[in-house]
């Protein structure tokens, strides 16, 4: 009789501790939503792009499942910080292919920009600050420049210049083409990129081209 009244005592005993758990409530984590991978002609951070044709894309992450965008507004701005287009709130779920519909961009210039969004329950969230810089297509200068070349040769010409520049130099870009093969450098030294931290010689430039 003993062992049946303990073992009817630990049945009862785990039914009470079952039932007080289940009326637990169960805390879900605050639902967040965020923006990522902001691009501009679906690259990151490009450089020496064509000031038309711009189009700006991102991706809404939310830690919710279902969420969705529902608007979002676009700003950009240029070198020296001044608002040069701002979208106002745009009722849209589109994020990607979305084309600059400002004032004329300029040449030579870094232009950066952010994007708001808001989802179904107006939670909103705003990128960081990404970037772009236009090329030198409309430069008076790029375009009355001629490509030299030798009508015949044995052997691929090699053709060489020099730019000396006066004064302290803050920063610098370098515009480059060809029809095939350059090299640059800096006071004697090859340019280089960084990349995850290490220095990468880009040999080869400009890379494959169509020669028409």
């Amino acid at each position: 009789m003993k062992k049946i009244r303990k073992a009817a005592m630990a049945l009862a005993l785990t039914y009470c501790m079952s039932s007080i758990g289940a009326a637990r409530p169960v805390l879900a984590a605050e639902d967040t939503i965020s923006v990522a991978a902001p691009t501009v002609n679906y690259m990151t951070d490009p450089l020496g792009i064509a000031a038309e044709g711009i189009r700006f894309g991102w991706k809404m992450e939310s830690s919710r499942i279902g969420a969705g965008q529902t608007a979002y507004e676009i700003e950009v701005k240029n070198d020296e910080g001044t608002v040069v287009w701002d979208t106002d709130k745009v009722e849209s779920d589109l994020s990607v292919g979305i084309p600059y519909e400002g004032p004329a961009l300029e040449d030579a210039t870094k232009y950066t920009w952010t994007v708001t969004v808001w989802d179904r329950d107006g939670g909103t969230a705003t990128s960081e600050q990404a970037a772009f810089e236009t090329a030198v297509d409309k430069d008076p200068d790029w375009q009355k420049a001629e490509f030299i070349a030798l009508q015949e040769a044995s052997a691929a010409p090699i053709f060489r210049t020099e730019k000396e520049i006066d004064g302290t130099v803050n920063s610098a870009r370098l515009y480059i083409t060809a029809l095939g093969v350059y090299s640059a450098q800096i006071n004697g030294q090859p340019v280089y990129k960084t990349e995850n931290g290490k220095k990468v010689y880009p040999y080869m430039n400009p890379g494959y081209g169509n020669g028409d």
